[in-house]
């Protein structure tokens, strides 16, 4: 009993210690769409005015989240398997 507790909590700290990592990706992700749909030419940063660095940012945080979900899946199945 005491061994599902301890997989559960460190299965719980790997899932939110993934998820606060991919927290940036996820910001950055959000200005590159925002600097290639939004803006045309007046951005609130003058970085996102470039649409090669926002594309940039796009490809390198799916990357980042794709990665991210390559490592949740287990845990997400390793959970669930212990909730019942």
């Amino acid at each position: 009993m005491t061994t599902d507790l301890q997989d559960k909590t460190s299965i719980k700290k790997s899932i939110l210690m993934i998820q606060l990592l991919t927290l940036p990706a996820t910001i950055a992700l959000g200005l590159g769409l925002y600097g290639v749909v939004a803006v045309q030419g007046d951005a609130f940063h003058p970085v996102l005015n470039n649409r090669e660095f926002c594309y940039f940012l796009i490809v390198i945080s799916v990357l980042i989240d794709v990665i991210a979900v390559i490592k949740l899946i287990p845990l997400f199945k390793a959970q669930k398997g212990l909730a019942r």
